[in-house]
């Protein structure tokens, strides 16, 4: 959006941050201590000198492994509308230093601030994720993936939304369970794990938080090792 078509005093901008002034991409690596399981012992493995894991052991069951995503990402709660500086692509250098040098791209060609109060960072929105394993002794029967948004309320059971983002894709095969590689081997697989549609953590809602969610169906011989989730993510939405 160019920025001489944002000007007007008090005008508020409720749309995306990024269409005024770019694209922001950020990432969380969510650690193996962050797992955690009812049916099974995980247990803390250090493979190598800076390489760790946290192991499910071999077992004829099925175990659910989850992490919460609301613990590592900031969430969006309430509404709080920036207000356009008037001046933003009119008259240069209208607003204190520290600023954007002129020309620069980001804020606009005059070099002053688009927005004249209001705030910036608004939440995280997920992209998709990274999940890395590795499968030793056996194949698993299968591996599914869940995200789930749980509302709390008072005086009353939680809510739960299963996969608020909507369809996802992992390594480019729509769903939870097919696109995941399951042969043992030494090395470790990544799973790339992409929403059709980004959605925002906590989804402007108080009391709410948001969970990944990982069913292993085992063998009796079947060991897997979760060396961790990177989030992918944009941030700074207003």
């Amino acid at each position: 959006m160019p920025p001489n078509t944002l000007t007007g005093p008090g005008t508020d901008f409720t749309g995306p941050l990024r269409a005024v002034v770019g694209e922001y991409d950020g990432c969380i690596w969510i650690p193996p201590p962050s797992f955690f399981c009812t049916t099974a012992t995980l247990t803390a493995q250090r493979i190598a000198a800076g390489d760790y894991a946290i192991r499910r052991p071999a077992a004829a069951q099925t175990d659910v492994l989850y992490t919460s995503l609301s613990e590592n990402l900031l969430g969006k709660y309430g509404t709080d509308p920036l207000k356009l500086n008037s001046n933003y692509g009119v008259v240069p250098d209208t607003i204190p230093n520290p600023k954007p040098a002129a020309n620069s791209g980001v804020f606009g060609a005059t070099g002053s601030y688009p927005f004249s109060s209001g705030h910036a960072i608004r939440g995280f929105q997920i992209c998709g994720a990274v999940l890395v394993y590795r499968i030793t002794t056996a194949a698993p029967t299968s591996f599914t993936i869940s995200f789930y948004r749980r509302k709390q309320l008072n005086n009353a059971a939680p809510t739960i939304t299963t996969d608020p983002g909507g369809p996802y894709t992992v390594n480019g095969v729509a769903g939870p369970t097919s696109g995941f590689v399951l042969t043992a081997q030494a090395n470790r697989y990544s799973a790339l794990i992409v929403f059709n549609t980004p959605y925002t953590i906590g989804f402007n809602d108080r009391n709410t938080d948001d969970w990944f969610e990982l069913s292993v169906v085992g063998t009796g011989t079947a060991v897997v090792d979760i060396m961790g989730l990177m989030v992918l993510t944009n941030y700074n939405l207003l």
